[in-house]
């Protein structure tokens, strides 16, 4: 212990930040990036020495904002907890604080008493090397509450394994309620237990104050109260064939409630692999909602999901398809990590957005029928760039009383590899024009109290990069896409509010393999005699949901665009409508693994045939061939790189490569491989 006690006294934990610049006459759209938070909106808490791994987050009573987590270099058992407090008074001022750093192990999970102190859980070392759980409070101003356990921390062994609490509540009769999971022998139990205020296991819940699940493989993430007393606690269950989202509500003496679904247990199967829930709430009116991440094939594809139930445990019908609505998904896959309820009934969840050259934090609003709110970024979701490639993770979301929204999870420090926790904030409903000021900050500590210095700062938001659109039976109908404060005729644009009508630049798309995509443009004399070929193969596997379904619901275009002075510039727009008939058939139809589109007349934008086929790594194809004058052509001689883009409309689903170097870029060609 001594050797691991001098690691934390001379552990060095340093923020940098940036505050905002001057941000006069710009109104902000719902679901923007605040710029006057942090730098662009992000604030990044670093060591160099050490990961800083965030695992949960709250806004205080007096508007702070907390991120609890673990500091850990290289190996685990030379972690700790640690806390991290960013002031927010409104002035653009600098405030400082500090967190506690007191152990071997990590943050989980933390909550806000009605004094104003905070408990935080996770898990520790004990002197036999187990990992225990560990429940920890800490007075408002941040110091240990050496009333509580031994100097402000109550361990817990779970059984004979290694355990960890994984989410914490606080109760109307100010008892903690923990769950959590152990590893006993490979296979995991859940643990549910109630403490008293005073930090003593309470024995009248399940007359030891714990419960450890029997049946093996079962985890819990998740605990919410309703206002009878009743717990709901939330994870995953593997029965065998993969896991599935589990929903458990036990009555206030720890028995479990068989008024919920009859036993007391609901299992939702989501995906076609493993699902697992990650956060639930109780809304006013009783319905259980719950955040997973589905999987939907052996390749690693997630999907975020939020499942709604009936108070009885049945899933509620009127909420999206048969109670569960996935949502948006960057091409590699997108998780759902935490949710919250609105006080206006939207539901916000957060997760992680990945592709092959992609990492960033989702952000999704829902309204409370399920369907993506329109107002909210660019069809409801929106991809925020956060650092390199890897080990990226979306932990929470927590609201403001300014409707300001803020995610909290971690990055990945490019040039140390270390992990690193990000904080962003964005508009929850938008904003007049702000102004602030520009300050810089550092803070350090040596001790075993590490102390943060943060700028404060008042608003936030962010945006998405999904369209909205409309679809009709024929293939010659055309698509309207339209936002808050604009409408974008052009399917390859979205509107967020400030820019207006615009090509995103990062739109999340999943990538080409290396060299294996072309694209070839003819622009002749005769606009007969005008071309273009779009070829894509993937660099990732693709999936036939991803397609989703033309023949009946999913539009599609193509977008090809250039830089010039760097900004993303619309070259070509060409739209195809779902379902339609073409002559005497159907313009789309299915083909094994995906989907071919054929109309020899090219009356729609000139598209000529689509082909979607899916597949593994090399093998899914997105190809648009067109010709003729209904094209549009204009001249040629882009400025590169250049970028083609097929878009499934209104899903934030596409298949993109990018064009640096072509063999042919002059006023009437342009020919290139992908880089």
């Amino acid at each position: 212990m001594a050797a691991r006690a001098a690691f934390r006294l001379h552990h060095v934990i340093a923020v940098v930040l940036l505050v905002g610049m001057a941000f006069a006459g710009r109104a902000f759209a719902a679901g923007e990036l605040d710029p006057a938070f942090g730098t662009g909106g992000k604030v990044i808490t670093s060591s160099a020495l050490s990961d800083v791994e965030a695992k949960d987050m709250l806004i205080k009573s007096d508007g702070e904002i907390v991120v609890a987590g673990g500091v850990a270099a290289g190996n685990i058992l030379q972690g700790f907890g640690f806390l991290a407090r960013y002031t927010i008074d409104g002035s653009g001022g600098i405030a400082e604080s500090a967190g506690l750093a007191t152990y071997d192990g990590g943050f989980r999970a933390i909550v806000q008493q009605a004094d104003g102190k905070l408990v935080a859980v996770g898990f520790g070392q004990d002197a036999s090397g187990q990992l225990d759980g560990i429940v920890a409070r800490f007075n408002a101003g941040f110091g240990a509450d050496t009333g509580f356990g031994t100097m402000g921390i109550v361990r817990t062994p779970l059984g004979s394994a290694d355990g960890a609490f994984e989410d914490v509540l606080v109760d109307p009769d100010g008892n903690y309620v923990v769950v959590g999971s152990i590893d006993q022998g490979g296979f995991d139990h859940g643990v549910i237990a109630r403490y008293l205020s005073d930090g003593t296991l309470d024995t009248s819940f399940a007359s030891t104050g714990m419960i450890i699940t029997g049946l093996t493989k079962i985890r819990f993430n998740g605990v919410a109260l309703q206002p009878d007393g009743k717990l709901v606690v939330v994870g995953s269950f593997d029965a065998g064939g993969g896991k599935d989202v589990l929903v458990m509500r036990f009555d206030a003496d720890g028995t479990l409630d068989a008024g919920f679904n009859g036993s007391g247990i609901a299992i939702t199967p989501v995906g076609t692999l493993d699902d697992e829930a990650s956060a639930v709430l109780v809304q006013p009116d009783d319905k259980i909602v719950v955040s997973a991440t589905a999987h939907a094939a052996v390749i690693a594809t997630e999907r975020p999901s939020l499942i709604r139930y009936q108070p009885d445990g049945t899933l509620d019908s009127t909420f999206a398809s048969g109670g569960i609505v996935q949502g948006f998904l960057v091409a590699g896959g997108t998780t759902a990590d935490d949710v919250l309820l609105q006080p206006d009934g939207k539901l916000v969840a957060v997760g992680l957005g990945y592709s092959l050259l992609r990492h960033g934090y989702v952000v999704m609003r829902f309204l409370d029928d399920g369907t993506p709110d329109a107002t909210f970024g660019a069809g409801g979701g929106t991809f925020i760039d956060v650092g390199p490639l890897t080990d990226l993770s979306v932990v929470a979301v927590a609201r403001q009383a300014d409707a300001m929204l803020v995610v909290a999870g971690t990055t990945e420090d490019g040039s140390t590899g270390l992990i690193d926790t990000g904080v962003i904030r964005v508009y929850g409903e938008g904003s007049p024009p702000p102004t602030t000021s520009t300050t810089t900050t550092t803070g350090a500590s040596t001790s075993t109290t590490t102390v943060f210095t943060f700028p404060s700062s008042s608003t936030t938001s962010h945006s998405a990069t999904t369209l909205n659109a409309t679809t009709s039976s024929t293939s010659t109908s055309t698509t309207t896409t339209t936002q808050p404060g604009c409408s974008c005729a052009n399917p390859c644009e979205v509107c967020d509010g400030v820019l207006g009508c615009h090509v995103p630049d990062v739109a999340g798309c999943m990538a080409a393999s290396p060299r294996k995509a072309t694209l070839s443009l003819r622009d002749d004399a005769n606009p007969a005699r005008d071309r273009v070929t779009s070829k894509w193969k993937s660099a990732a596997a693709v999936l036939p949901t991803d397609f989703g379904d033309p023949t009946t619901t999913d539009a599609y275009a193509l977008c090809v665009f250039d830089r010039p002075g760097g900004v993303p510039t619309g070259r070509l727009a060409l739209q195809v409508s779902a379902a339609g008939t073409c002559g005497a058939h159907p313009c789309w139809k299915v083909v094994g693994g995906g989907y071919k589109y054929n109309d020899p007349s090219t009356a729609a934008d000139g598209v000529r045939s689509i082909q979607l086929k899916s597949g593994e790594p090399g093998r899914a194809k997105a190809n648009v061939k067109g010709k003729g004058p209904g094209l549009g052509m204009s001249p040629l001689g882009f400025t590169t790189p250049v970028t083609s883009r097929v878009v499934r409309i209104g899903t934030g689903a596409c298949w993109e490569a990018t064009f640096s170097t072509p063999t042919r870029n002059d006023a009437t060609t342009f020919k290139a491989k992908s880089d």
